[in-house]
């Protein structure tokens, strides 16, 4: 994908140093969808450290990569970018529930996030969608023993609630600062 210089997601295998050294010099977005284990060995980190700070652990991961957007997986899952010669970009997903951390899923979740980069979104804009819209099907399927292909499948009407605005607000992390609103889609009644 390096080669091609489009946007991708970078997961399991491919959060290695080495990999994210390479896209960083070529310059070409990606999306780095960690769970807290993969986080603490890229930041020398334990994993536990990192589930208990996780908006420190994307907000140091993001600034160690500067222009690659960190998806930092887990409950809730939080996300960073620290764009060239700019502050730091956080934000906590509201959605997604305990059920969803079962096998699969963040292959399911590195799927949607790459066809919004596809789609033409930016890497930031794909990211914060994607987690968002899998987040919210897997609350659609329910809280308890989900599997990967309920959530996957469920994707279809959670973008539709999605398109028709019955959503909850997305929270944006601030510095210094409680959980700020982020511009979300006009609230309807569900």
């Amino acid at each position: 994908m390096l080669g091609l210089g489009r946007p991708t997601v970078l997961d399991a295998d491919a959060l290695q140093p080495q990999v994210l050294q390479a896209y960083l010099e070529a310059g070409v977005p990606a999306v780095l969808t960690p769970h807290p284990g993969e986080a603490g060995r890229l930041l020398g980190w334990a994993s536990s450290e990192v589930a208990r700070r996780p908006l420190e652990a994307a907000r140091v991961l993001a600034e160690r990569h500067p222009g690659l957007v960190v998806v930092l997986k887990g409950g809730p899952t939080v996300l960073a970018w620290a764009p060239p010669g700019a502050p730091v970009h956080q934000a906590v997903n509201p959605t997604g529930n305990p059920a969803m951390a079962t096998g699969g899923m963040g292959d399911v979740l590195a799927g949607v996030i790459a066809a919004f980069l596809a789609a033409g979104l930016s890497a930031w804009d794909a990211a914060r969608l994607g987690v968002y819209l899998h987040g919210l099907a897997g609350d659609g399927v329910g809280r308890v023993g989900l599997l990967a292909h309920e959530v996957a499948d469920a994707l279809p009407e959670a973008a539709a609630r999605l398109r028709e605005g019955r959503v909850l607000d997305f929270w944006e992390a601030r510095p210094g600062s409680r959980r700020t609103a982020a511009g979300s889609p006009a609230r309807k009644a569900r």
